[in-house]
């Protein structure tokens, strides 16, 4: 970051209950790998060869340990706002106030817009009335609230935020919105 002075910070984690039933699942498949290779026990009524449930299990805990180390970290000063989504990326995107062209906080749809939350890209937007084209990207861990940037290139951001209020003061604040 250029600027030290940072007007607002948000990092968004993923909810306890995805945790939990991840580590549910992951545990249970690793006492199924200790009971069936360690002890020579089949585990389940259909069991899986050894190789089969060391991948699964092994797919399984690399996956657990993408989803659960997801965080959003925001960053918004007199420079514009950063954005870094890990694991996605590593180094903080960063969107300068003389690239946006318009920028807001928003209610949306997570399912109907994106199809869900993490990182979505949408090419379209079904509606009652019409379908929209290029709805953008969207940086998401959960909600329903964001921070919708437009870029001068036409371009589209969401990032979904849990402190809709606040992030409103500091775009008022810094003469971003009315």
């Amino acid at each position: 970051m250029k600027s030290m002075d940072v007007y607002y910070y948000e990092r968004q984690r993923e909810k306890w209950w995805a945790w939990l039933v991840l580590i549910v699942i992951d545990l249970l498949l690793i006492s199924g790998c200790i009971i069936q290779i360690g002890f020579g026990q089949p585990f389940g009524q259909n069991p899986m060869s050894n190789v089969g449930i060391i991948i699964i299990t092994s797919a399984l805990l690399v996956f657990s340990s993408l989803v659960l180390s997801g965080n959003i970290k925001i960053y918004i000063n007199n420079d514009g706002v950063y954005l870094r989504y890990f694991p996605y990326h590593f180094r903080y995107k960063f969107y300068a106030w003389d690239n946006i062209r318009h920028i807001y906080v928003r209610n949306y749809h997570p399912i109907r817009e994106y199809g869900g939350w993490g990182m979505r890209v949408s090419r379209w937007r079904l509606t009652v009335n019409s379908m929209h084209i290029n709805q953008g990207i969207a940086y998401t861990i959960s909600g329903r609230v964001g921070l919708q940037i437009e870029l001068n290139n036409g371009k589209k951001i969401l990032i979904g935020t849990q402190h809709p209020e606040e992030l409103n003061k500091v775009l008022k604040k810094l003469g971003k919105i009315d």
